[in-house]
């Protein structure tokens, strides 16, 4: 019986290191997705007054909700999907992603400094340029 292999079995372009990475960059990004959801439906009434833009938020986190059943990610794709579940055009749909993305960055600062989203408040996230 043969206990050694030779070293042409071996696996040169593996990383472990890069595996293990990816790994906890993986799990760091779920985490960011599963509290930035429950930021948004715990604050989304506030954020948003009007009926047509609330349907159209809703929407948008529905996609991340089912990120992982979408084959197409591209923009266009997206908006027609969006467009298609609101009955809303693309100009409206611009301007309420213009607003979540204004709060995303906010809420994606307070995840990379403190490890969580305080998800009961809006807090002070808008970001004025």
């Amino acid at each position: 019986m043969k206990t050694h292999d030779k070293e042409d079995v071996l696996d040169w372009d593996r990383s472990i290191q890069t595996e293990i990475q990816q790994k906890d960059t993986s799990q760091a990004y779920n985490e960011f997705v599963k509290q930035m959801l429950e930021y948004w439906d715990n604050n989304m009434n506030v954020i948003f007054r009007r009926h047509k833009d609330i349907r159209v938020a809703d929407a948008v986190l529905h996609i991340f909700r089912i990120k992982g059943n979408i084959e197409n990610f591209n923009k266009k794709a997206l908006y027609i999907l969006i467009r298609e579940m609101t009955q809303s055009n693309t100009q409206h749909i611009t301007r309420v992603i213009n607003v979540m993305k204004k709060y995303q960055k906010g809420i994606y600062k307070e995840f990379q400094l403190n490890g969580y989203i305080d998800t009961k408040t809006t807090g002070s996230f808008v970001i004025h340029n």
